[in-house]
């Protein structure tokens, strides 16, 4: 089983806004930053991480890891290209 550590910085914000789900997605550790939060996550799925991600991700930085953002922009790109992977 692969397990990822995901590290993002959050606008205050953002985090009033994710509440408990958080936790659902592996949060191990937060500390603040000025309006920021660094946050620590480990997870086993960098696209299930990204799907909850995009929800506050324009008050938000993917620190690491660099995989993170190359599902980010894949998700962004079926978005934009109304192909979502689906058979017909």
């Amino acid at each position: 089983d692969n397990e990822f550590n995901v590290h993002i910085r959050v606008h205050r914000d953002a985090c009033r806004d994710m509440g408990m789900t958080k936790y659902s997605y592996g949060l191990y550790e937060e500390t603040e930053d000025g309006v920021y939060y660094i946050q620590k996550y480990e997870t086993y799925s960098l696209e299930n991480f990204g799907r909850w991600y995009l929800m506050f991700a324009d008050k938000a930085e993917i620190i690491e890891p660099t995989e993170l953002k190359t599902v980010i922009k894949e998700l962004i790109a079926k978005i934009n290209s109304h192909t979502f992977g689906f058979s017909s």
